[in-house]
């Protein structure tokens, strides 16, 4: 950040001789200081003007430089290209891909999760699934390990979990012992309630989300389409906005209504209804009819 009164007339940032008055302007208000010469430094520097092209690029480069050193912490890892040996793709869908990899220096075998897709809805996405994994520390729910920035993305690392799904698991036992169904009602309902202690609601809890391991605990894992409680819980108080402020309020809830697998998605999140973690709890349901838990109860 530019000191006060103190605009070198050879910046680095190439600013023009009115650009470069207009910020000495700017200096002289002391309380609008810091703001002004940080939005500065983020949109002219390298010279691209307010209506260059390629400004917005910058300005999302900008972005995610800062959203990588907001998603890390002294307990999570920023691994470099070279310090992991790609091996097979654990899994793939229409936004990305599962990679397991393993560390050289180490040994540590790891997932790798990257984007295929790079559109903007999509990276925001991502980055919501990093932040929200990165606070969290639970036996049952998947350990967030840290990130990897390559070719101008952010790939999410997290533990790998050798049993695979538990969709798979069920599908490949001929024989499911009581066992392990109490094992794995046990793990997911101890996993989502932390999750909800957290004030996450999960909103795509199903068997291809919950990863058995060797010791037939299961993880939690996919938090892509998760939210806070909080954002849900507020009375909407539609009686005092305004119209068009109440039309916005609608429109985004309706955006956010219709996410996850339909197959274990709650009545009110299908039918637009507002809703709230108890979402999760019948998501929860239908994972214990897939592993035959409540037929046998």
């Amino acid at each position: 950040v530019l000191q006060a009164r103190e605009v070198p007339e050879h910046s680095a940032c190439s600013l023009s001789p009115s650009s470069l008055q207009h910020c000495k302007e700017t200096l002289a208000d002391e309380g609008t200081l810091r703001r002004r010469s940080l939005r500065r430094s983020n949109s002219t520097c390298k010279s691209p003007g307010p209506s260059s092209p390629t400004a917005p690029m910058l300005n999302r480069e900008i972005s995610r430089s800062e959203s990588l050193r907001s998603i890390t912490s002294c307990s999570h890892r920023i691994f470099r290209p070279c310090d992991l040996i790609h091996g097979e793709v654990l899994g793939k869908g229409f936004f990305g891909q599962a990679i397991k990899v393993t560390h050289k220096a180490s040994g540590e075998v790891m997932v790798m999760k990257e984007l295929i897709r790079c559109d903007e809805e999509t990276q925001r996405t991502f980055l919501k699934e990093v932040k929200v994994m990165r606070g969290l520390h639970h036996t049952n729910v998947l350990r967030f390990i840290g990130v990897l920035y390559k070719d101008k993305k952010l790939n999410l690392i997290t533990e790998y979990i050798e049993g695979g799904t538990l969709k798979d698991y069920i599908r490949n036992m001929d024989h499911f012992p009581w066992e392990d169904r109490i094992s794995f009602a046990r793990g997911i309902a101890s996993g989502m309630t932390y999750l909800h202690s957290m004030c996450i609601i999960h909103r795509d809890l199903n068997s291809h989300n919950c990863l058995v391991k060797l010791d037939k605990s299961v993880v939690v894992a996919d938090f892509g389409l998760s939210r806070l409680v909080v954002e849900h819980k507020k009375p909407p108080q539609e009686k005092t906005l305004p119209r068009k402020r109440m039309l916005k309020k609608i429109d985004r809830k309706k955006r956010y209504t219709v996410v996850g697998n339909p197959y274990w998605m709650a009545p009110e999140m299908i039918n637009g209804k507002s809703y709230d973690e108890k979402v999760d709890i019948f998501s929860f349901g239908i994972v214990l009819c897939e592993t035959g838990f409540l037929q046998s109860r």
